[in-house]
């Protein structure tokens, strides 16, 4: 009988590392990725949930697909103060750890092994990840990442890694 078994991605740990930390001024919260007005409705739900910790925050969205002219891929009307243009991979591991915490959110949710590359560099970055759930994240990463299922939710546990330095460190360190 042949096993078949996932291989789970890694972080490179020449680039994904916490080295140069906060060198520059930090800022508070980011995302980076795509918006999908049209189809993906999970992941726009969970979109839904998390972006208004940008606005809450003062935070940064690094849009994956700036350079797309399209509806499909527009962030709705409120983040358009918020929105940064999309940047190399090289550049995104900068962003890792210039910004004190990372939103994420998961295209497939029912996987036991499926989720964002990103949550790997991120967590090797030693950023903290706010996420809304996935089997996977709570298979591979429960007590690590923090899970959040709404707004209000993602906005106390963003507020409580902004401003209580013991929690972020050992978020963190996680």
């Amino acid at each position: 009988d042949a096993q078949v078994y996932a291989v789970p991605f890694a972080a490179q740990q020449r680039i994904c590392n916490p080295s140069d930390r906060f060198r520059k001024p930090a800022e508070s919260v980011c995302f980076a990725g795509s918006y999908y007005g049209v189809g993906h409705d999970e992941r726009k739900r969970q979109m839904d949930a998390l972006l208004p910790s940008i606005i809450e925050f003062n935070g940064a969205i690094y849009d994956r697909m700036s350079s797309v002219d399209s509806d499909r891929y527009k962030f709705p009307e409120q983040y358009h103060a918020y929105i940064r243009p999309s940047v190399p991979f090289s550049e995104v591991v900068k962003l890792y750890k210039k910004f004190k915490v990372f939103l994420n959110v998961n295209t497939i949710v029912d996987s036991p092994t499926m989720m964002s590359r990103r949550v790997y560099e991120l967590l090797a970055c030693g950023t903290p990840v706010v996420s809304t759930p996935s089997k996977a994240l709570e298979a591979k990463f429960s007590g690590i990442v923090q899970i959040a299922n709404n707004a209000k939710e993602a906005n106390i546990i963003i507020d409580k890694l902004l401003n209580d330095e013991f929690f972020w460190d050992k978020i963190s360190h996680l």
